[in-house]
This record gives C-alpha cells, sequence and structure tokens, in this order.
C-alpha cells in the first residue's frame, strides 16, 4: 500500500512539471507571435526611407525660351536707349523676374520680388557717385553693388517669407579681379580661352551667392562647353544665322544645368584664400600694366599713360588701406581677426610708396 501511495504522488509530481513546461512552452509561442508584426512593421517602415535615398537628385533646369529671351531683350536695349538709361531699373527688373520665373535649382523654382522703384533709387545714387569721382565709382562699386542687390531679391518660391536670406558676400576687388584675368585671358589667347574666363567667372559668382541660406556651386568647365559651342556655331552658319535665337539661350541652359545649392563650408574657406590672392592680384595688375605700356610707348602718349597709371596707383592704394581699415575694426567688433585687414593695408601703403617713389625719381 505504502509502495503504491509513493507511486501515486511521484506520478503526480511529474505530471505537474510536464504541465508547467507546456505553459512555459505556450507563453513563449504567444511572446514570439507578438513580436513578429512589430518585426514586420519595423522592416515595412524601414523600406521606405531606403527607397527615399536611392531616388536620384533633380537636376537644375532653364525652361525659358528662345525668342522670349530675344524679344524682352531687345525691348529692354530699346527701352534703355530711347530714355537714356533712365528706364533701364525697370527693364532690368522685368527680365530678371522672367529669368527667375524659368530657373529651377535642383527642382526647386526661383522668383525674384524686387521692383524697379527699388533698383531706380540705387541706380540713380550710383550714376551721380559716378559722375562726381570721374567713373572710379561705376568702374570699382556699382556691378557689385547690382549683384547684392540681384541676389538679395531672388527666392525660393517653396521658402516661407519669414525664411528668406539671400546675399552675396563677395568683394569689390575681387569683382574687378575677375573681370581683369578673364579679360586679359580673352585677349592673350585671342579669345581661344574665352568659354574658360566664362566658366570661371560664373564659378566665383556662384560661390558667393546664398540664396535662402543655401550657396550656390558651379561645376561646369570650358572644355564641356567647347564642343557646344563649336556645334552651336556650326549651326547658326549653316542656317545663316536663323539657330543664333538658340544660341544664347543654349549657353544659360548649359549655365543652370551645372549649377546646384549644394555650397558647403569648405567652399567657404576656399572664398578666403582666393579673397587673399585677389587682394594682391588686383592691386598690382593695373599699375604693372601702366608702367610696361609706359615704358614701350615714348612721346607725349607714354607721358600721359604713365601718369594716369601712377595716379590710379595711388588710388588703389588709398582704396586698399580704406578696406582694410574698415575690416580690422568690423572684425575687432566681431572679436576675431583675419590676415586680410593687414594684407590689405600693407599692399596699400606699398603702391602709395611705389607711386611716390616713381613721381619723385622719374621725370615724367
Amino acid at each position: 500500500m505504502k509502495k503504491r501511495a509513493n507511486q501515486q504522488q511521484a506520478d503526480e509530481v511529474i505530471e505537474e512539471k510536464a504541465a508547467q513546461t507546456e505553459e512555459v512552452a505556450q507563453t513563449e509561442e504567444t511572446t514570439q507571435n507578438e513580436e513578429a508584426p512589430q518585426n514586420e512593421v519595423s522592416k515595412t517602415e524601414e523600406a521606405p526611407q531606403t527607397v527615399q535615398a536611392a531616388q536620384p537628385v533633380t537636376k537644375s533646369k532653364f525652361t525659358g525660351g528662345a525668342f522670349a529671351n530675344f524679344f524682352i531683350n531687345l525691348a529692354a536695349k530699346f527701352v534703355t536707349l530711347i530714355t537714356l538709361g533712365i528706364l533701364y531699373p525697370f527693364m532690368a527688373t522685368w527680365k530678371e523676374k522672367w529669368m527667375a520665373k524659368h530657373t529651377y535649382i535642383n527642382g526647386r523654382q526661383l522668383e525674384f520680388d524686387g521692383n524697379g522703384f527699388q533698383f531706380w533709387g540705387r541706380y540713380m545714387l550710383w550714376w551721380l557717385l559716378s559722375v562726381v569721382t570721374l567713373g572710379v565709382y561705376y568702374v570699382v562699386f556699382m556691378s557689385i553693388g547690382v549683384s547684392k542687390w540681384r541676389t538679395k531679391h531672388l527666392h525660393y518660391v517653396d521658402t516661407p517669407e519669414e525664411q528668406r536670406n539671400s546675399y552675396f558676400d563677395g568683394r569689390w576687388y575681387q569683382l574687378l579681379g575677375v573681370k581683369l584675368l578673364s579679360g586679359l585671358v580673352k585677349i592673350e589667347t585671342l579669345f581661344i580661352a574665352s568659354l574658360w574666363s566664362v566658366c570661371f567667372k560664373q564659378r566665383w559668382t556662384c560661390s558667393h551667392q546664398v540664396i535662402d541660406g543655401q550657396r550656390l556651386n558651379f561645376d561646369g568647365g570650358g572644355l564641356q562647353l567647347y564642343g557646344r559651342y563649336l556645334l552651336w556655331m556650326f549651326l547658326t552658319i549653316i542656317t545663316l544665322g536663323i539657330y543664333s535665337f538658340w544660341f544664347t539661350i543654349g549657353v544659360k541652359k548649359w549655365v543652370i544645368s551645372h549649377t546646384d545649392n549644394k555650397g558647403t563650408e569648405e567652399r567657404e574657406k576656399i572664398n578666403k584664400e582666393e579673397e587673399k590672392e585677389l587682394i594682391c592680384t588686383v592691386a598690382g595688375l593695373i599699375p604693372i600694366i601702366g608702367i610696361v605700356i609706359g615704358c614701350v610707348i615714348s612721346g607725349t602718349t607714354g607721358r600721359f599713360l604713365m601718369t594716369m597709371f601712377m595716379s590710379l596707383m595711388m588710388l588703389w592704394g588709398a582704396l586698399l588701406i580704406l578696406e582694410g581699415i574698415a575690416r580690422w575694426f568690423k572684425n575687432r567688433k566681431a572679436g576675431r581677426w583675419t590676415p586680410v585687414a593687414a594684407i590689405a593695408m600693407a599692399v596699400g601703403w606699398m603702391l602709395l610708396i611705389i607711386s611716390v617713389f616713381l613721381r619723385i625719381f622719374i621725370r615724367i
């Protein structure tokens, strides 16, 4: 009897253990079933992200037509001519609005919110200063003023009003240096490298343009444009000039297609390095050319040219000194120091000393 009772107790213990193992197995199955849908959901949620990352970036493009571009340019020039330049700001604003409307940077459409009355006031002031300074202000500062005003009113259509912040941070001596270098390259190579100079100027302009917080970037090269340029010239010749309507718009479309809004901080560092180089280039380029021309040409013409260029040298030196002083005060208030101010003042004083030395020891 005792053996049977012990056996029954052992059987009951074994059955209890088996029941416990079955319950544990059931709970593990239920937890796995509950986690499986969550994993599937997480996979489905991650899937669109991978698809979005694989989508190609929208390219930049210009959708303006050839005939519209031709007639807008023709009307703007005609009105400017018959009004002696008084209505030029209104024509320029009209043209900028049309160009921005048909320009897409990485799929984002541009718009121009400037108006002719705003530009007209600045334009008349610039012309007054140009007359007072005998054309110096026009050559040195007017181009950079137009670029800054134009970029300030360029925005993306989808940018909210409170987030719009466009500006042009290029300097007057940089733009003047770019123009001088481009012109010299064209003349010295008999216009063979003219397309390189176009890309060089466009690259500098884009690198200093910030539209709604995004800096532009231009990655086109002169060799890329040469093939298209030769083809367009050939088509213009064989069509007796008819293809010229598409020539200008073709260059514009190519330039916009190589422009994007992927400017980086590294580009800003490069801009600062280019700024230092252009200060010295612009400061020394004009006086050297003047002295060479004056030495080559003898007689009254040579004396006049040397006098003119030495006067420009003195003016250039004074402008660089003023620019260096202004930069020094600006950086001092911001709590930082850049060597550009020191370089500008040093080059300015060097030009003044050289011009005075030449004036004293060279009889003109």
